[in-house]
């Protein structure tokens, strides 16, 4: 398996580059998706790396090579649900929270009643 290899050197360009070579000499093979998942992922290029691994698992045909890809796709969504987590939560400013005020026109307010004097 190439990933390993590349992941002692750190190389995951070299992985994305065969990976694609790979994909491109036998599309119905799992590997090339696999180790192009696997690069993804070490790149933090989350959405890709599952996209890949979800079409490794797809294209695997024994059980342990359907191990392997279950296993990186678990690292994968964890990592997806932490950085999930870690993105800031945006709340609406508090002018989006009250209701619109309806629009006086100039005749409304002429003929709103004056509050009365105070005593």
């Amino acid at each position: 398996d190439a990933l390993p290899i590349y992941s002692r050197s750190g190389n995951f360009e070299a992985a994305l580059e065969d990976a694609r070579k790979c994909i491109q000499l036998s599309p119905d093979s799992h590997r090339g998706y696999y180790v192009l998942g696997g690069g993804l992922l070490f790149l933090d290029q989350l959405d890709a790396a599952k996209e890949a691994l979800t079409t490794a698992m797809a294209l695997a045909h024994t059980d342990n090579d359907r191990d392997h890809v279950q296993a990186s796709m678990i690292i994968c969504e964890d990592k997806i649900k932490e950085e999930a987590r870690r993105r800031p939560v945006k709340l609406p400013q508090a002018s989006a929270l009250r209701p619109p005020q309806p629009a006086r026109t100039q005749k409304a307010k002429a003929e709103a009643k004056p509050d009365p004097p105070k005593p």
